[in-house]
Parts: C-alpha cells; structure tokens; sequence
C-alpha cells in the first residue's frame, strides 16, 4: 500500500461494506479500570477494542486524526461475554482536497444484545494538522 498515492488509498475504500473486527471479552478488570479512568464509579460502558485492522487503518497506517466521535450506548456489556465487532465504511468525502472517511462500529454481544455504536469520523491526512499551526 506504501506505493500508492493518497488518492489511489482514498479511492479504494468501499463505503457500505462490513468488515468484521473480530470477538472480543470484556472483563470486570477493564471496566472498574475504565471507571478508575474515568473517575466515575458506576460507568458502565468501557472501551471496547478490535482485535484486527480495519481497511482504512490498513490504507492510512498510522495517518488518521479523529475529528468527530459519536458513540451510542445501548445496553452494559456483561463481564465474561463475547462481544462482536463490525465496521462499516458508511462515507468518505473531500473538503477541499483533503480526505476524510466515516466509520460506523457496532458492538453486540453473543446474546445478540447491541452494547454500542460508535460513528467517527476520521480526517486522513494527519500533515493537514500540523499546517494550522506552521
């Protein structure tokens, strides 16, 4: 991927495809550390992690800025349970010339009870950032 222009990576993600990030259990150890974190004792919902790249991670190593994240909550996740995670590339977009990309992540536990979704969007040329202030 290293040979390709930024345009040819941004051209080649596919809105509307799901990809599966794969299983993974949260613990009671992750979330009372996540509630240390936080410093709040009955936080509910700690962060849940992939286990595998997605595309865009995969096209922009390490070159992507977080410039919205919404994450909806739905149900606690349960220490011990399985949850699965997909992505969905649902827009990508030029302001200017510059790219950005949409993903939507859905967590659901192996009982099928949707934990969260998480939409973030990601704007994919980091170098863009350290201009405002060059």
């Amino acid at each position: 991927m290293e040979n390709l222009t930024e345009k040819e990576r941004f051209d080649r993600l596919e809105v509307g495809a799901d990809e599966d990030l794969g299983t993974t259990v949260v613990t009671q150890r992750q979330i009372d550390e996540n509630r240390k974190a936080l410093d709040w004792p009955d936080a509910p919902f700690p962060v849940l992690h992939a286990p595998k790249l997605d595309s865009t991670k995969m096209l922009f190593e390490g070159a992507r800025v977080n410039a919205r994240s919404i994450r909806r909550f739905f149900n606690p996740p349960v220490p011990g349970k399985k949850i699965r995670l997909t992505m969905r590339v649902v827009d990508k977009y030029l302001r200017g010339d510059v790219p950005y990309v949409v993903e939507e992540t859905t967590a659901i536990d192996e009982d099928g009870r949707k934990i969260e979704v998480m939409t973030v969007h990601q704007l994919l040329r980091t170098r863009k950032v350290g201009e405002k202030w060059a």
